[in-house]
């Protein structure tokens, strides 16, 4: 443990994140800062609209200390926000604007919210949250004052507050300090040379703390921040092109996108400038058509980082051909500056190298605990018995040392999840299915589709079947898309193992029961009998209908990608994601392609070959 975990590198606590920003401003005050869409904004652009934010929330009567929740739509807002609100002193809460309205409410009560900064596209929270700042444009900054404040932070303020998943049936969130965003970007900006200012690609949602180590990286290194529009996010091809056209040289992107965007189907990426990847939020592995590339680009480094949120990133570890071999499942790598990982076994002694045992954390990332939250801090934070101070997060995590002192991640010890990067807590599935109408008891799995693709099965107990569609409704008004099951498994009784509780072990597989679904409509031609291939592929269904919605078979955003370039790829069509969404079944789809191949004279062959490029 004493020769694996980093020595100590003093801090005397009087330095931010902020503070490196600031320095970036007097180094480069006419460098492009951040950039959205066709919007940009300088280090000093930025640093000026930042202080007139500050003084117009500062005149709307909020103090040092107070949680201000910002939700946005995803723009140079989303930047500047959460640049703001750390300016303040203020505890800056993400929000994530597509989560049902239920959801947003309990987040500003948990935190409790005093503050709300949004755009005029959300619901309305006046009833739990008086004080609301709109933003419309930048003009109603304009008259005020520009000046840079004096508010001195330290680094044991709390500086964000970042909601996942909970046991309890409500999102829980963890409040972290400014000593751990500043000792993570500290290390990241001396753990990773550059030959100068980057331009970095943000792609996460603002409500993962992997957007906050993003912004303050690339601006606390003068670099030129990218943030991605929601519709890029989901279009590989345009964000292949938008990669190329900004000559883009770090992207930070999660791992289950990751995948899709080097996906062999699209063709060999070629034509760029990127010089790293970052990934985060799950386990790596690194082959199929992200191999492919790493190989043909031996200079490029990819870095994989790994840590909970209770902790923000706590280890890390860089790949490149030009250096090494690269295993197709990546470690987790080392600790960080000022972290301890301690792999402990039941008795909480130290594990050998080799020997499987729980992951703990201590050191300076160590958060605060869970907000309102004190008997689950508790459960989970404790106190640091092998350093001699401070507190040690309990992750839930199994893994093991190696004898270079990387850690291998094996997997978890309790129901939490990861499905696409989303941390997952089954239970708070579980909780909302059992409000549904007449369902009694519910269970929730996880069924792997293959090493690295994952999707959420719902086993309910009773003696009729529902619709599922009517139980995917329900659950969306409580939990974010993510965490909404893909299948349902409906049995007169779940399986009860010897000591009373539910046995999951014998479940059985998701395929083998169904639900209420769509009356079964087959494939009328040889273009349907090629999409219904294409639908079965891409949702794991033996038997897909004409007339199935590909959401209520389980689509979801990454499989829309994976739709539209399996299309492309097999008849040179360009798919648009919204028609997708506005057309989700293949009668309608086809019936949009048929009408723009008759208004573009296209023709095609009994096969479905030789098609132009449509654009639905």
């Amino acid at each position: 443990m004493y020769q694996f975990n980093p020595p100590y590198i003093p801090y005397d606590g009087k330095m931010t994140v902020l503070d490196l920003f600031d320095k970036q401003v007097w180094l480069n005050p006419s460098s492009v800062a951040i950039v959205f869409e066709e919007e940009r904004l300088t280090y000093a652009e930025l640093n000026v609209k930042s202080n007139q934010l500050c003084n117009y929330i500062l005149s709307s009567g909020v103090t040092e200390g107070e949680c201000i929740g910002v939700l946005l739509e995803r723009s140079l807002w989303s930047v500047l926000c959460m640049l703001s609100v750390l300016r303040l002193g203020c505890i800056y809460v993400p929000i994530d604007d597509s989560y049902p309205s239920i959801r947003i409410e309990q987040i500003i009560k948990k935190s409790g919210i005093t503050f709300l900064l949004r755009d005029s596209s959300n619901s309305d929270f006046s009833h739990i949250c008086p004080n609301i700042v709109l933003f419309p444009t930048y003009e109603f900054l304009q008259n005020e004052n520009s000046k840079d404040l004096k508010t001195v932070i330290t680094a044991n303020q709390s500086s964000y507050i970042i909601h996942t998943s909970g046991s309890t049936g409500q999102p829980k969130g963890i409040e972290q300090s400014h000593l751990t965003l500043f000792n993570l970007i500290n290390w990241a900006i001396s753990d990773n040379s550059s030959n100068g200012p980057d331009k970095y690609l943000q792609f996460s949602s603002f409500n993962f703390d992997m957007s906050i180590y993003d912004v303050f990286y690339s601006l606390c290194t003068g670099s030129e921040l990218h943030i991605l529009s929601n519709y890029l996010r989901s279009d590989m091809f345009g964000l292949r092109k938008y990669i190329k056209e900004n000559n883009i040289t770090i992207v930070s992107i999660p791992c289950a996108i990751l995948r899709t965007f080097f996906d062999r189907s699209l063709g060999e990426f070629l034509n760029h400038q990127l010089s790293r990847i970052i990934c985060a939020g799950e386990q790596l592995f690194i082959i199929g058509g992200i191999r492919d590339f790493l190989l043909n680009n031996p200079n490029v480094m990819i870095q994989n980082l790994y840590g909970p949120s209770e902790t923000h990133v706590v280890t890390g570890i860089t790949y490149s051909f030009s250096n090494q071999e690269i295993p197709e499942k990546a470690s987790i790598g080392r600790p960080v500056d000022n972290t301890n990982i301690y792999i402990l076994d039941k008795h909480m002694n130290l594990a050998p190298i080799g020997v499987e045992g729980e992951i703990y954390i201590g050191g300076m990332h160590v958060a605060k605990g869970y907000r309102g939250l004190p008997d689950l801090t508790e459960e989970r934070f404790l106190k640091d018995i092998y350093f001699g101070k401070g507190m040690m997060y309990r992750s839930g995590d199994v893994g093991r040392w190696d004898s270079n002192g990387n850690i291998e991640y094996l997997r978890r010890e309790d129901d939490q999840v990861k499905i696409n990067g989303y941390r997952v807590e089954l239970e708070e599935i579980e909780i909302a299915l059992r409000g549904f109408n007449n369902i009694n008891e519910a269970v929730v799995s996880v069924s792997e589709l293959d090493s690295e693709e994952r999707e959420l099965v719902a086993y309910i107990e009773t003696s009729e079947l529902f619709d599922i569609n009517e139980i995917k409704k329900y659950l969306l008004s409580y939990l974010p898309g993510y965490m909404v099951p893909n299948k349902y498994v409906f049995l007169e009784k779940l399986p009860i193992g010897p000591t009373g509780k539910i046995d999951k072990r014998n479940l059985p597989e998701p395929e083998k029961t169904k639900g209420k679904r769509r009356e079964y409509v087959a494939a009328r031609n040889e273009l349907e009998m090629a999409m219904v291939e294409i639908w079965q592929s891409i949702l794991k269904h033996d038997s897909v209908g004409i007339n199935d919605d590909f959401f209520e078979l389980g689509g979801d955003s990454i499989r829309i990608t994976k739709l539209i370039m399996a299309v492309r790829k097999r008849f040179n069509i360009n798919l648009k994601f919204e028609g997708v969404l506005m057309e989700p079944t293949i009668s309608a789809l086809m019936e949009a392609i048929s009408l723009d191949l008759w208004l573009n004279t296209s023709k095609i062959d009994d096969h479905g070959n030789g098609y132009d490029e449509i654009k639905l």
